[in-house]
């Protein structure tokens, strides 16, 4: 079988309130639309300030936001599916049953090398991107998302260079955070990694996030310097952060 041929997802174990989606073009949709919305914030919830920060500034507006991201959220979620069980999306649903929260995963049980097949079938799902997406993601043009790019590299291959569960994303909707989802998520996500006896590893921004994940047993292993060959530097470092795996106790 190729590396992308499973449809099998991954077991949550007995979780409440969490899953780990099928593969369908609606479920992709919802997933990457939730990213998209938490990620560029709201006139009351903060974008993401790496994300953010790659734009040139402030978002013109959350929608502007929103439409810069659309194509590299919907591509994260389709690499996540096509990987088959070397991936995860983990999502909460609402009260009437539509996705409030999703979680990205990427599940190295090896050498933490991406399959030959993954590339092309999730940029066959995702397709070409279009308007403030194809400027956004641009990086001949856009050198802030270029230098982005590059920290992410540095702190995963210096942090994670074995097997380890990689938590790429993990967004909330702005109209349920506040109400647990992002715990449940971050809890599915380290129940994924403790049963393979894997560590995790995921990177952030902000002042902020490391105590967040902290609960959850993470620890700050490295700081990146995003910053352009021009000399353009954020404010906020790119940071990486591990949860060692697991101990048998058997």
């Amino acid at each position: 079988m190729g590396c992308c041929a499973s449809s099998k997802v991954q077991d949550v174990g007995d979780l409440r309130d969490v899953e780990c989606l099928q593969r369908t073009p609606a479920a992709a949709r919802e997933a990457s639309a939730v990213l998209g919305r938490s990620f560029a914030g709201t006139e009351t919830t903060p974008p993401e300030l790496a994300f953010e920060w790659c734009s040139g500034g402030k978002w013109e507006s959350p929608a502007r936001g929103r439409e810069a991201l659309a194509w590299i959220m919907r591509y994260l979620v389709e690499e996540s599916f096509a990987a088959g069980q070397k991936g995860a999306i983990v999502a909460c649903r609402g009260a009437g049953g539509e996705v409030v929260g999703v979680a990205c995963l990427m599940i190295y049980r090896g050498k933490p090398v991406d399959g030959p097949c993954l590339f092309p079938a999730a940029f066959a799902r995702t397709g070409f991107p279009k308007g403030a997406a194809a400027t956004y993601t641009n990086t001949d043009k856009n050198k802030r998302l270029l230098a982005l790019t590059k920290a992410s590299e540095r702190l995963h291959k210096a942090h994670a260079p074995g097997p380890h569960v990689y938590v790429r994303a993990v967004a909330v909707d702005p109209g349920s955070q506040g109400r647990g989802v992002g715990g449940k998520l971050m809890r599915a996500a380290v129940a994924i990694a403790d049963r393979e006896r894997l560590p995790c590893f995921l990177e952030t921004c902000g002042p902020r996030n490391p105590d967040i994940y902290a609960r959850y047993g993470f620890a700050v292993a490295g700081r990146e310097e995003m910053r352009t060959k021009a000399g353009d530097a954020c404010e906020h470092p790119y940071i990486g952060m591990v949860r060692p795996a697991a101990v048998n106790q058997a």
